[in-house]
């Protein structure tokens, strides 16, 4: 299956951080500073050096010396760039949080690090929704495309 940004990896406005599911969609679509706190399915981490290095093939026990795993974490495994987030998240004048089911941890309470304002994109209602300052409920790709528009006109 190809993947292709949409109008979700799109709608963020340039230079802001967000952080990203496994995928480089949002690079495709011209974001800069992504964090990838979930690491990268495109590339590979030597257990040692902590090395990061791009990886288009499988990757088993014997890949390279067998050192090497793929860039991403497992559940039970911290986030990556934690700091960075947070400092993001401090500092943002917006927070768009799309798409999650607002349960798994630390993920789900970022709203509450966020000193600007906070918006929920979602199919419908999670256990977060009511600490944000707004929530859109249904596809994505209809709600945040109407936000969008709304906030640009703002």
């Amino acid at each position: 299956m190809r993947l292709s940004p949409n109008y979700n990896s799109c709608a963020r406005p340039s230079g802001d951080h967000h952080a990203e599911r496994r995928r480089d969609l949002h690079e495709r679509a011209g974001s800069r500073d992504v964090i990838h706190m979930h690491g990268e399915l495109l590339k590979i981490r030597h257990l040692d050096s902590g090395e990061i290095q791009p990886w288009y093939d499988d990757c088993d026990g014997e890949t390279l010396d067998g050192r090497w795993r793929p860039h991403i974490v497992w559940f039970g495994e911290a986030i990556l760039e934690s700091e960075t987030i947070s400092s993001a998240l401090a500092t943002a004048g917006l927070f768009l949080c799309i798409g999650t089911v607002g349960q798994v941890y630390p993920a789900a309470g970022f709203v509450h690090e966020v000193r600007g304002s906070s918006a929920e994109f979602n199919l419908e209602p999670t256990s977060i929704t009511a600490f944000f300052d707004y929530s859109a409920h249904g596809p994505a790709g209809e709600t945040l495309p109407r936000f969008v528009d709304v906030f640009l006109d703002f």
